[in-house]
């Protein structure tokens, strides 16, 4: 009975082919990784330069707090400053922002950009304070709005958010639905990962597709314990 032997080459010629053909199989994955990397910047790119006439700033003057049973008001001439974001949506002359962006101001004004010196006043302002929404009608923003709703993501799902945080000037990020349907802080909460920052809230949350739609509403950080913080909004549909 012959028994047939198996020699394993082991000569340097040997292993440096086998560690030639590893370095060039790593190599393809990581180009592979990297185009598949740049090909999502250049598409969050184009969906944030798409949307960018959409988002706004909000401006306005908190409301002079009145002290119970003295009528003394504190505050009666406040500055005027920048609150939040909001964004054109539906219908000309119609944004959407966060309930608490506005719920505290008076003469209330949206404007493009981060000056605060082209505005538009507010003449209508209705809540939904349960859902954290609040929609202005601004009737001297005649241009109909490019944002339509979108269906809510699902888990998993690649997102870009868009607002004007603190000082800064436009903003605006890829992201990813790290859950929905949460019972907080507010029913049906979708949480995503993002580098928002105060200011921001009361922008959009926009499906990283060709044609860029609204799923929801930017309105703040939620605490998950451990240091871990994800960002939450409310869905529009």
């Amino acid at each position: 009975m012959n028994e047939s032997t198996v020699v394993s080459d082991s000569s340097p010629k040997s292993r440096h082919k086998v560690n030639r053909a590893c370095w060039l199989l790593l190599l393809l994955i990581c180009s592979a990784i990297m185009s598949a990397s740049q090909a999502r910047a250049a598409s969050t790119s184009k969906i944030c330069a798409a949307i960018e006439d959409e988002v706004m700033t909000v401006w306005g003057r908190n409301a002079p707090f009145v002290i119970a049973g003295s009528g003394f008001k504190l505050n009666t001439a406040p500055e005027r400053s920048r609150a939040g974001t909001a964004f054109r949506f539906a219908e000309p002359g119609i944004l959407i922002t966060a309930h608490h962006v506005v719920k505290a101001l008076v003469d209330i004004e949206v404007c493009q950009g981060v000056a605060g010196d082209d505005c538009y006043a507010v003449e209508e302002l209705a809540a939904v304070p349960q859902w954290d929404l609040a929609i202005l009608k601004v009737p001297s923003l005649t241009q109909a709005p490019t944002l339509t709703l979108s269906q809510v993501p699902e888990v998993g799902a690649e997102i870009v958010a868009a607002g004007y945080p603190g000082a800064a000037s436009y903003v605006c990020g890829s992201a990813e639905v790290s859950a929905f349907d949460r019972e907080v802080p507010f029913p049906r909460t979708l949480l995503f990962d993002a580098a928002i920052a105060p200011g921001s809230s009361g922008g959009p949350i926009i499906s990283a597709t060709r044609k860029p739609r609204v799923l929801g509403v930017i309105l703040g950080m939620v605490s998950l314990g451990k240091g871990a913080v994800l960002h939450h909004g409310a869905p529009l549909d």
